[in-house]
């Protein structure tokens, strides 16, 4: 009597240190499946690869299943890519495996073309974290510009006339894709000629409604921008008003003068300059990517909308800061090697120069071209 007595106190403690007979086992959460978008160079004959990278966040110790399948986008199957379905397999303890899809290479001037690689049908033991990812097919058969926001007209005496202006043919608003812009067909949207794809935090593309993003991809050059904090927080690391000096360490690239380090004014605790500045928005893979870095001048100019004289608040919002409405570029000055090129967005817009020692605007890219 003795014994079971002891055994039934030992069943009560058990129970207590465990909350209760009744209460049921906490699961744990179930392996989280990823995959990221990818952009290649489309190439000019034959196919090459576009490897989408899946990953698991937890080891399982069975077999994982999952069903995959592409779809066009702006890109076709068949003329762009070719279309892949079937069913993907996880081993025991893997947690990294591929998905190729193979695009077809021309030798067609056009815009970044994309399609969508869906994943569904996971096995019980996991989950899909996100069920899709973007293809970006890059143009590499000569760079594509953006036109310049450009729609009125000129005569001797007056500007902004609606065109065409008798005597005065050939306006660069009577050019490229503003003048067609009634009739373009769209990867995303944008004011008349522009053509810009918000992403999320992950890279992948979001409506063109849509009220919070992270990056936009411009359709015509295939460039993807950082968009600055949306907030009107002065604290972010993004925060439109923070302002760098330009630093470069890098003799091959800094033009014979690595310029100023730490001399801006910024937040989110990283040295105040242009290196600091691209190092940590690396650090945080900005939209899925590690490649930022600062753009040449033509780039910055590329999204500037001569038209309403700023970058389009729709996709770029925050405007240049408010201490200066200029913004760095990677590119020295030819004239003086402590100075650098930046963007001037203020009273028309164009490329100027400024000292290296000066504080500026910081908006970076990146891009497959």
């Amino acid at each position: 009597m003795k014994k079971y007595l002891i055994l039934f106190a030992l069943m009560l403690i058990q129970g207590c240190s465990s909350g209760g007979g009744d209460s049921a086992p906490v699961s744990s959460p179930l392996p989280q499946i990823n995959i990221q978008g990818v952009s290649l160079l489309e190439g000019n004959s034959g196919t090459r690869s576009a490897v989408f990278a899946l990953t698991m966040d937890t080891q399982v110790d069975d077999i994982v299943t999952l069903d995959y399948s592409s779809s066009n986008g702006t890109a076709i199957s068949g003329s762009d890519f070719i279309a892949q379905s079937g069913t993907l397999q996880f081993d025991a303890m893997q947690t990294s495996k591929i998905l190729s899809v193979m695009v077809i290479g021309d030798t067609d001037t056009e815009i970044a073309e994309s399609f969508i690689l869906t994943l569904s049908n996971v096995s019980m033991n996991a989950q899909i974290a996100n069920s899709s990812a973007i293809g970006v097919i890059m143009n590499d058969d000569g760079q594509l510009l953006n036109d310049t926001g450009t729609t009125l007209c000129s005569d001797t005496t007056n500007n902004f006339l609606s065109c065409p202006q008798s005597g005065f043919p050939g306006q660069d608003s009577e050019l490229g894709r503003d003048s067609q812009s009634a009739t373009l067909i769209k990867t995303g949207a944008g004011r008349v000629g522009f053509d810009f794809t918000k992403l999320d935090a992950d890279g992948l593309d979001l409506p063109a409604d849509v009220i919070s993003w992270s990056c936009v991809r411009d359709n015509v050059t295939g460039l993807i921008w950082e968009v600055k904090d949306m907030t009107g927080t002065l604290t972010g690391i993004q925060a439109v008003n923070d302002t760098y000096t330009w630093y470069n360490p890098d003799n091959s690239t800094n033009g014979g003068n690595a310029g100023t380090p730490n001399g801006g004014n910024c937040s989110g605790g990283i040295d105040c300059d242009t290196t600091s500045y691209v190092q940590a928005i690396n650090q945080l893979q900005l939209c899925g990517y590690n490649d930022w870095r600062l753009p040449i001048q033509v780039e910055l100019l590329s999204i500037f909308d001569y038209g309403t004289l700023s970058f389009d608040a729709d996709y770029f919002p925050g405007g240049a800061p408010s201490r200066f409405n200029s913004w760095w570029s990677s590119v020295t000055s030819a004239f003086s090697i402590s100075s650098a090129h930046m963007i001037w967005t203020g009273n028309g817009g164009g490329d100027s120069q400024s000292s290296k020692s000066n504080s500026q605007g910081i908006r970076v890219v990146r891009s497959e071209l």
